[in-house]
């Protein structure tokens, strides 16, 4: 190997290493999947990519557009699913409030969520479900 391709696989290293080993610690926001959105009234499922962790709670970040949030479904990681009734407007930039997810945390396979139409709602937004973690 040369010393430039050396060089550069080191320096290429050295900036991806930091980016793979994000430590998360309890009481941290993570993000668990994210959604584009038309604002008009969808339905979207978010498969959660990390369902081996545990989390206390849930709530949505919204960016690009305004959503109204009707409700949510969250599938739990031992197969039971519970129903959540939001009916709010979340303003892009801005998170939902949290939701309170039961016992001391669940993991967490996916969410089936469902938007209201909204009074002359143009474009798209995007909806991200981050969750509490545990521990």
């Amino acid at each position: 190997m040369t010393t430039r391709r050396k060089l550069l696989a080191f320096g290429l290293g050295a900036v991806i290493a930091p980016l793979t080993s994000v430590r998360v610690w309890a009481g941290d926001w993570v993000d668990l999947g994210s959604r584009e959105v038309q604002v008009y009234g969808d339905a979207d499922r978010i498969l959660v990519a990390d369902n081996a962790g545990i989390y206390t709670k849930l709530r949505l970040k919204v960016t690009g557009n305004n959503v109204h949030v009707d409700r949510a479904v969250v599938y739990f990681g031992n197969g039971e699913h519970q129903a959540y009734s939001f009916d709010a407007l979340v303003e892009q930039g801005t998170h939902s409030g949290a939701l309170d997810l039961p016992g001391e945390g669940r993991a967490i396979l996916y969410v089936d969520m469902f938007y209201r139409r909204r009074k002359n709602g143009k474009g798209k937004a995007f909806v991200t479900l981050q969750g509490l973690t545990a521990y």
